[in-house]
């Protein structure tokens, strides 16, 4: 079965190309070789390249881990959901309905009922609509 790709928040994806920039600031202010005089005595030194050949592993590892980094929390604000995966089965769910004093209060509607009543009016309605196989419960908190 298969399914598809809906991203929620899709207005975040316009961020996307902001993941490249940690690229875009390397190449850009990368920092040019100068040649700087010398003692001659430096040149009998022995230099290791193999250290310089870590380094530069080293610090395109963590420039690509920067840009990874950014795509993912663009990614995960643009709320993925993968529909059609699970679907079919029979659902569970938890309706939690305050019942403090606050609830107590009258709605906005002119027929002077309470917040409270308007809540559980809601659950039950929710609960109605649910299929035979499907099970609901309700907390009162």
């Amino acid at each position: 079965m298969m399914g598809a790709l809906t991203l929620l928040a899709s207005g975040w994806c316009w961020l996307l190309p902001a993941a490249a920039l940690p690229i875009v600031f390397h190449f850009a202010y990368r920092q040019r070789r100068k040649q700087l005089r010398m003692p001659s005595l430096l040149f009998f030194q022995r230099l290791e390249p193999r250290l310089q050949a870590r380094k530069r592993l080293r610090d395109l590892l963590v420039l690509l881990l920067r840009a990874l980094a950014l795509l993912v929390v663009v990614l995960a604000l643009a709320r993925p959901l993968w529909q059609g995966i699970g679907g079919g089965g029979p659902a569970a769910i938890i309706l939690v309905v305050d019942n403090s004093a606050s609830m107590g209060a009258p709605t906005s509607v002119a027929d002077g009922s309470t917040r409270l009543a308007a809540a559980l009016e809601a659950a039950a309605a929710v609960v109605a609509n649910l299929g035979a196989r499907d099970r609901a419960g309700v907390v009162l908190t």
